[in-house]
């Protein structure tokens, strides 16, 4: 169900119908519905990949898997910290701690 409720969140971030992300994706908006219902999981990775590479998130988060969005942002994230001295360090990790059990909480 967690991937039902990604997608829809994903489309609705993105102001589409499901027949317009039907169309980007290559299938029809009834399969949309279909799929964002849980009554349908697509059988195909590649178009996993392709509702993954549309929407610029991880297959991980596609899939409830992780509640990283993207992980190219997340080493950016990291590699940003360097200059930080140990305790911002850890007061970032426990930022992230927080958030991520907040989010598994919403989910």
């Amino acid at each position: 169900m967690i991937f039902a409720k990604r997608l829809k969140n994903l489309r609705d971030e993105k102001n589409l119908s499901q027949t317009q992300l039907g169309r980007e994706i290559g299938i029809s908006g009834r399969v949309i519905g279909y799929y964002e219902t849980g009554d349908r999981f697509p059988k195909d990775e590649d178009l996993l990949k392709k509702f993954a590479d549309f929407f610029g998130v991880s297959m991980d988060y596609l899939m409830g898997m992780s509640s990283i969005r993207n992980y190219d942002d997340v080493k950016f994230a990291f590699n940003s910290t360097e200059e930080l001295n140990e305790d911002d360090i850890e007061t970032v990790q426990k930022i992230i701690d927080g958030l991520i059990a907040k989010k598994r909480k919403e989910d």
